[in-house]
């Protein structure tokens, strides 16, 4: 290898990269790229954290680790777009957050989950679903403080006409 060859290995081997688009559908990402510099790249393997998952969306920027210089050897980190970061958070916060304005955030000692129009939680056979019209139970029993608050609960004490009752007995 000539210098000439190793200057232009090594001036490769780290630099940005914009998606162009992903194929999801292997064991790995596999990304269309372009350079800086205009140059397109193809099946280009994105390196993840274990545990996470996301596609980003076109027009994301990464970094492109060249192995060795050579790009048929390119792997791609660190993605973000400009336009979809959420801003404004302090050191030490932790923001998850998608292209359709979905956040979850850990900000100093709450957790806050953000989205505009749908959130459930499932457990087993017991599912959680929160709108904006309310909150949904489905399945299981809902308690507070020991005591049945869902479709189960009875009353003691009840009296005909508009008497009050006494507290839930169950």
């Amino acid at each position: 290898m000539t210098q000439d060859e190793m200057d232009a290995a090594i001036r490769t081997m780290i630099r940005r990269a914009t998606l162009v688009s992903t194929d999801d559908g292997g064991s790995q990402q596999k990304m269309k790229l372009k350079g800086l510099s205009g140059e397109e790249m193809e099946d280009v393997v994105r390196i993840q954290h274990f545990g996470e998952s996301s596609v980003p969306l076109p027009g994301s920027e990464a970094i492109m680790l060249s192995l060795g210089g050579r790009t048929d050897r390119a792997v791609v980190i660190g993605f973000e777009h400009k336009d979809h970061r959420p801003t404004g958070y302090a050191p030490g916060d932790k923001v998850i957050y998608d292209g359709h304005g979905n956040i979850i955030s850990l900000v100093q000692a709450q957790m806050r989950i953000v989205h505009a129009s749908r959130i459930e939680m499932k457990v087993g056979g017991v599912s959680m679903t929160m709108t904006a019209d309310g909150i949904a139970f489905t399945g299981g029993e809902v308690t507070h403080d020991g005591k049945h608050i869902d479709a189960s609960h009875i009353h003691g004490g009840v009296v005909p006409g508009g008497g009050t009752s006494s507290v839930p007995a169950n």
